[in-house]
């Protein structure tokens, strides 16, 4: 009896843990390279791009390489973890469900893309659209750089700027008027731009250099149990967010010489209600 009562529990155990996904720390910048298919000039230039759209459309878009499914998904499929992703960080509720999130796992060679239906758009259709023709061509070539580069001018024509066409058509002017700002403003906007677009890449550079410190002193701190350096850490959700109510996250400091742990608790804010009348959102999946 006692035997049947511990593989029972076991049992429980096992398949709780099942359902806490880990999740990467969200960069301060639009891109979280954990399984570093860029280099830091490409992830700058491309970070500078997504920062770019996000700013014209009011939206939020983000681009996430991880290592392997069996650290992060516990199973899952690859779309299901990106929608819970998309929780977990709270990507929907700050722009409406104007978000859009590209989840790539290098080794499985799997990828994900999931759209908010703040957009206006078939969410699962373009979804799968972008990762047939414009992503895994490349990544079939091992071109990751071209591929994710791909996606974002992808995202900005197929998403972003259908969602940004009744703002345009809105603020349009005559063309008599735009010929004569453009005489006015072209040398000094043009001027202006330049140095705005040199200040957001240098930002963004920084920004990316002091995230990759950041881990790399992480890594070199150590262990308060045992000593020894090496440490990591992640966000895991214990508790999903629903409509309802919040849910709750930890992030977690952990030594893989000893397994010692420091978490941190953190809240997920609810879930955004389905707006009627917009898009249908979601996401799909693919392989190369």
């Amino acid at each position: 009896m006692r035997s049947f009562i511990l593989s029972l529990v076991a049992t429980l155990t096992v398949g709780a843990a099942a359902h806490a996904q880990t999740y990467p720390s969200q960069s301060e910048t639009p891109i979280t390279d954990d399984a570093e298919l860029l280099s830091p000039v490409q992830e700058a230039e491309l970070a500078e791009r997504i920062v770019q759209l996000e700013q014209e459309t009011d939206s939020d878009v983000a681009v996430v390489t991880l290592p392997a499914t069996q650290f992060y998904t516990m199973g899952d499929d690859v779309d299901v973890y990106a929608a819970n992703l998309v929780a977990a960080w709270d990507m929907a509720g700050p722009v409406g469900n104007r978000h859009v999130l590209v989840v790539i796992f290098r080794d499985d060679r799997e990828l994900a893309i999931e759209i908010g239906e703040g957009f206006g758009v078939d969410g699962p259709a373009v979804a799968a659209q972008i990762i047939e023709e414009a992503i895994t061509p490349a990544f079939r070539e091992d071109d990751y750089p071209g591929g994710i580069r791909a996606a974002v001018e992808a995202i900005a024509t197929r998403v972003l700027a259908p969602a940004g066409s009744q703002t345009n058509e809105a603020t349009a002017t005559t063309p008599a008027s735009a010929a004569a700002e453009a005489d006015g403003d072209a040398e000094g906007g043009s001027n202006v731009l330049y140095y705005v677009g040199a200040g957001v890449a240098a930002l963004i550079a920084l920004i990316v250099g002091a995230n990759r410190r950041s881990a790399a002193k992480l890594a070199a701190t150590p262990c308060p149990a045992c000593g020894k350096t090496g440490l990591t850490r992640e966000r895991v959700t214990v508790e999903e967010a629903t409509e309802t109510a919040e849910g709750r996250g930890e992030t977690r400091t952990i030594c893989p010489s000893c397994g010692h742990v420091e978490a941190k608790p953190y809240t997920i804010s609810k879930k955004e209600p389905k707006p009627a009348g917009e898009g249908k959102g979601g996401g799909a999946k693919g392989e190369w």
